[in-house]
């Protein structure tokens, strides 16, 4: 399996992971979001990645965001106006057949590299206080729980990592 950037024609595919998630458990996504104008924006942006198996299939997607809303939490360690190279780790999907396998690990592994490689500094994310799964895949990759966070209508936890020599 491999992590890429995604390219325009593996749109489809993914935009039909985030439908699928919809209603998943611990998911809180909608109908409404994640939306193909965002899926679109990630894509122009080099910050859509999926993972995808040895015949091409796509498995997960994950996308690097930019949300004020987010980048403004007072949790953060690692803040972008103080000069951090900091950025944060969304809409992460894997494909339902696939799912309970360690493969959201293997995709945030591969991503944690490849943001290294970039010059990042730090990641963080949301996770949703009711998905108990997405909280023990992120704790096993050495992220911190920073506290928690009321946005979008729903409760979260504030995960972050430093990138540093020690931070993979």
């Amino acid at each position: 399996m491999r992590l890429l950037q995604a390219e325009e024609n593996d749109k489809k595919e993914i935009f039909s992971l985030y439908r699928e998630a919809v209603g998943s458990e611990g998911c809180t996504w909608s109908e409404d979001y994640p939306n193909e104008e965002i899926m679109e924006d990630d894509l122009k942006r080099g910050a859509l990645f999926c993972l995808k198996d040895e015949k091409g299939e796509i498995i997960g997607a994950v996308s690097l965001d930019e949300d004020e809303a987010v980048d403004a939490l007072a949790n953060w360690s690692f803040r972008k106006e103080n000069g951090c190279r900091a950025v944060e780790i969304a809409r992460l999907v894997i494909r339902e057949k696939y799912r309970n396998r360690k493969l959201a690990g293997k995709m945030l592994g591969g991503l944690l590299e490849w943001l290294k490689q970039a010059h990042y500094e730090a990641a963080y994310f949301l996770v949703a206080q009711k998905n108990e799964r997405a909280q023990k895949a992120y704790k096993d990759l050495a992220f911190i729980n920073k506290g928690e966070a009321e946005l979008f209508g729903e409760k979260w936890f504030c995960f972050e990592k430093e990138l540093g020599e020690d931070g993979l």
